[in-house]
């Protein structure tokens, strides 16, 4: 759970187009702006096969582009604005998020997949925390950081709602856990009734964990130790029952404890536990006892892991595999990274004496620059795993300038391309139906102006 139930209590007051305050929801004001045109076409769906990538140099052949990845482009008016994250909150609408440097004015706009035409529903002069994200059955959230204060945000069907809640509500929804600025611990308050009361008293005491018969929580308890260079508390995970108001120590190790998540919930959770260069994550099952060590390095270039909440599963891509873990830290499955498709994706047959040096996976890395597998997502249904191929817009340098996006099983088997040429992604979404993909995308000969791509599936 995010450290911001710290400043739960706080109100803020932004300078947006829409004024709002406290929890009330606002009817919006949308702004519509021209209808941009649409261009489509089927959508290819290719077989991984070696392809010689073409310069792409006139507008001609940037139309070509898109319609040959794309069964539907919708052009985004620019006006000075970067489009950054997106959210598919059904089959036919999307939110996107934009920035302006010069204004200094993040907007958030609805897209009609159909129409093409976008609204402006909201404008504000503070700058997004992170990306959109979705929250439930089509409502979408964001916050927003200005002046060492944080704002939450929802925005279901056309109401903004600005949330200043912080608090993790139980599964049955009668109690929820939160911190109190200025309190040790963390606080119960009855749903019913607004009661609050003190839980624990510890003065590090850290991200509740909602056990899902609602009878208390997993935490995280400071053991009194610090970490050197005030790199954090040596923690130590507990459980708090809310009957009998007593904590437990639960029989596990000792040390830097990063963010906590339920694997399976109610017997497993993944904890990040790395500490200084190294990225670390344990998977520990509160049921049988195993604690299991399953990321552990300081190669991160190429490192990307996340629950699937459909398997209940942790889904890790490291060092040319894709791997699957389950409740008790094993391995359900291991696919070996996609090869062959082009010539950029070739194996390295070669290895180093070095043990220092990092082995690279793909021929085409040998040089110092990056190529591989990233942004991972799965369907609704957790049964098709999209990802992006190719160079990444967040490491320099890259073998290739853009992506492809591949499309493979759960365990990712049978992987197919489903676009033909790299293209600079900012962003891509699953539709909740999983009947396409909606992508931003920048193409080569014009990487200032931003597109809509979607992918039927």
């Amino acid at each position: 759970m995010y450290r911001y139930l710290l400043i739960g209590t706080l109100i803020v007051a932004l300078t947006v187009t829409m004024t709002s305050c406290g929890n009330k929801s606002i009817k919006l004001e949308t702004q519509a702006t021209p209808e941009p045109s649409l261009s489509e076409t089927l959508a290819p769906t290719i077989e991984a096969s070696p392809a010689k990538e073409e310069p792409i140099e006139s507008a001609n052949s940037t139309e070509a582009l898109l319609q040959r990845n794309f069964s539907k482009v919708i052009k985004l008016s620019t006006e000075g604005f970067n489009w950054g994250s997106l959210v598919a909150i059904d089959s036919g609408k999307v939110i996107l998020s934009a920035w302006n440097y010069d204004l200094r004015t993040t907007r958030i706009v609805s897209v009609n997949l159909q129409t093409g035409q976008p609204t402006v529903v909201w404008e504000s002069k503070v700058e997004l925390d992170g990306n959109l994200y979705p929250i439930g059955e089509g409502d979408v959230g964001w916050f927003t950081y200005d002046d060492g204060k944080y704002e939450k945000y929802r925005l279901t069907g056309d109401q903004i709602t600005l949330d200043m809640d912080y608090s993790e509500k139980s599964p049955d929804g009668h109690w929820s856990v939160r911190y109190v600025t200025g309190k040790n611990g963390l606080w119960g308050v009855d749903q019913s009734t607004g009661e609050e009361k003190q839980w624990t008293t510890g003065e590090v005491d850290d991200q509740p964990l909602w056990l899902p018969d609602s009878s208390g929580f997993l935490f995280l308890q400071g053991t009194g130790e610090w970490f050197e260079a005030d790199a954090g508390p040596v923690y130590e995970l507990a459980r708090y029952d809310i009957v009998s108001g007593k904590t437990s120590i639960l029989p596990f190790d000792e040390g830097f404890w990063g963010s906590i998540e339920w694997l399976e919930p109610g017997v497993s959770l993944i904890a990040d536990n790395g500490y200084d260069d190294v990225i670390g994550a344990n998977i520990v099952n509160i049921k049988s006892g195993v604690e299991q060590q399953v990321v552990d390095t300081s190669q991160f270039d190429h490192l990307d892991y996340f629950v699937d909440p459909t398997s209940k599963q942790l889904f890790v891509s490291a060092e040319g595999s894709f791997r699957l873990y389950g409740s008790d830290g094993e391995v359900k499955s291991e696919v070996a990274w996609p090869s062959g498709f082009d010539e950029y994706s070739g194996i390295n047959t070669t290895t180093s004496d070095d043990p220092s040096q990092p082995v690279f996976y793909y021929e085409s890395e040998r040089n110092g620059a990056w190529f591989g597998p990233s942004q991972f997502q799965f369907s609704s249904d957790g049964t098709r795993l999209a990802y992006l191929i190719g160079g990444n817009v967040y490491i320099s340098p890259t073998v290739v300038e853009g992506t492809k996006i591949a499309l493979a099983d759960k365990e990712g088997n049978r992987m197919k391309l489903l676009t033909q040429d790299y293209i600079t992604i900012n962003d891509y979404q699953w539709s909740p139906d999983g009947s396409h993909l909606v992508v931003i995308i920048s193409p080569p000969s014009d990487p200032s102006q931003t597109y809509l791509g979607v992918i039927d599936l």
